[in-house]
């Protein structure tokens, strides 16, 4: 009796309990002032190992009709080429070639011309390098073949030069073809379906390493682009179905209309292109931050995090643990300057200090 008495009891107490609510403390250790709880390393940014080598090849009509295309490119080169100047990171290679079968480079293949030929802290360098694009173009001329070889002029200097103690193409760069012309390409005509668009890609894929892109870009005159009319289109064909069309769409490039009198200025969206082709610039970190303490800086000057079109510069990939620069245009000498990228560790606990405590969702 007494038993069923006490279990009673017990039964009785353990019921008024029910709705007891349970308190966790949560007692994280004082933050420690020392090394290990934080990171500052410095990073020179020429050792970063980036995927930035870029072969730019101009295949330019050099026939009869294409004098006023020709200075449009030359009044706009600045433009163009700024678009690789200012992305100090970017390693690239640029020639000019002509679309008769039966010429030499007019620039890229002979002499090495790129961004290790510039000294970027020097703007008389810059200039000299746009001068020498310029000249370039300009020796081109308009007594070339009437005939338009751009795909087998392309295959053929690339051949041609394979060989060359400093070849034009480097396996391990991405490649961009720009070509400009009023005229239909012919390639595939005179030799053989070796230069049908899918087939010229497929062959080219083989001077480049694997996962490293092949992109066309068009500045065309064609009847059915804007602005232009039969006068400016030589065998009046259009763009769309062509064999410039095909390639174009195949390798992820576009096209700007060269009827146009600010065609030399809608380059600079192909320079901007081509300089995407390479990967975002990231920095791998050694270890996991709180994202809220990190800072990085150049020439100790704090720079900006956020999304590009709001001003920021970089901001934190926590997937691959990276910091990802949009562009690295701020950087005034590639070569020797360095980043440096403090923070303080993530030690798996939650401090009243933190943003957000108790939840801490930073």
């Amino acid at each position: 009796m007494k038993l069923l008495l006490l279990l009673s009891l017990i039964f009785v107490f353990s019921c008024e309990k029910k709705d007891t609510e349970y308190l966790f403390q949560n007692d994280p250790p004082p933050r420690q002032d020392n090394n290990d709880e934080r990171d500052s390393n410095l990073y020179r940014l020429k050792h970063l190992g980036l995927d930035a080598n870029v072969d730019v090849l101009f295949v330019v009509d050099n026939s009869g009709s294409m004098m006023s295309i020709q200075n449009n490119i030359i009044s706009n080169a600045r433009l163009f080429m700024e678009q690789f100047i200012q992305e100090r990171h970017l390693n690239w290679k640029l020639g000019v070639i002509s679309t008769d079968n039966t010429d030499r480079p007019y620039l890229g293949f002979e002499k090495v011309f790129g961004s290790k030929e510039i000294d970027y802290t020097l703007p008389s360098s810059i200039d000299a390098a746009i001068s020498e694009f310029q000249d370039a173009i300009g020796s081109l001329g308009t007594n070339g073949d009437a005939s338009e070889y751009i795909f087998y002029n392309t295959l053929r200097m690339f051949n041609l030069y394979s060989n060359a103690k400093i070849p034009f193409l480097r396996g391990n760069a991405h490649l961009a073809v720009i070509m400009v012309t009023d005229e239909d390409e012919q390639s595939q005509r005179r030799y053989g379906s070796a230069y049908e668009p899918e087939t010229l890609l497929n062959t080219l894929s083989a001077y480049v390493a694997n996962f490293k892109k092949i992109r066309f870009y068009g500045a065309l005159s064609r009847i059915d682009l804007e602005g232009c009319t039969s006068r400016d289109v030589g065998d009046y064909k259009e763009y769309k179905g062509s064999a410039y069309e095909k390639i174009i769409d195949e390798s992820g490039g576009f096209n700007i209309s060269a009827c146009l009198d600010d065609f030399g200025i809608r380059l600079a969206d192909i320079g901007k292109d081509i300089a995407s082709m390479v990967k975002p610039p990231g920095i791998p970190l050694k270890g996991y931050p709180k994202v809220h303490t990190m800072k990085v800086m150049y020439k100790d000057k704090v720079l900006p995090t956020g999304r590009k079109e709001d001003g920021g510069m970089w901001y934190y990939d926590a997937g691959h643990n990276q910091v990802i620069f949009y562009s690295f245009s701020f950087v005034d000498d590639f070569e020797n300057d360095f980043l440096q990228i403090d923070f303080e560790f993530d030690d798996g606990y939650c401090r009243p200090t933190d943003p957000g405590y108790p939840q801490c969702d930073y």
